[in-house]
């Protein structure tokens, strides 16, 4: 019997653990979405200064990426061929995407320069993608410190945590 319970706190402590550690991954994945969101604006910036490309051009390169971001893209691509302007179609994705790995605040930022990539104010659109670059990257910066901290507490507390409910068990 006492090893039949101590099978099942040995359990409930791995659960516990492990659901600490995917929290953690979580922020791991925000991080990185954030990162390839920060690339995405750099290549959308160079591509308007060079004009080498048009944005769905440039939207549609993007969309190949891999992760949320580039799903982002492709919704981005869909949306602009019902003819529908960035901004809206922005909004719309960062109001649908409750649940998804990019940070609302990343959505938010790229959603305000949305009704200045479609204006020919070549000059607009790219002091609007430096604003959004610099905001992506301390952003990114908020959410290191984060990860930084929250990478340590989150196992910790979900081991204590299954620590804790085994005592009560036993």
């Amino acid at each position: 019997m006492l090893l039949i319970k101590l099978a099942c706190a040995g359990s409930v402590i791995a659960c516990f653990s492990f659901v600490g550690m995917e929290f953690a991954r979580q922020l791991n994945k925000q991080l990185v979405q954030i990162k390839l969101m920060q690339s995405a604006v750099s290549q959308i910036e160079s591509s308007i200064r060079f004009g080498n490309r048009t944005l769905r051009d440039i939207f549609q390169k993007l969309s190949l990426e891999n992760g949320e971001t580039g799903s982002f893209f492709a919704y981005t691509v869909q949306k602009m061929n019902e003819k529908l302007p960035l901004k809206t179609i922005w909004q719309r994705y960062e109001e649908e995407a409750a649940k998804g790995t990019i940070p609302k605040s990343a959505l938010a930022i790229l959603s305000r320069c949305g009704s200045a990539l479609e204006s020919s104010d070549l000059e607009a659109s790219i002091n609007c993608l430096k604003i959004a670059e610099r905001e992506l990257t301390a952003l990114h910066d908020e959410y290191y410190s984060e990860y930084r901290s929250k990478m340590k507490t989150y196992p910790a507390v979900g081991l204590l945590s299954g620590l804790f409910i085994s005592v009560l068990f036993i």
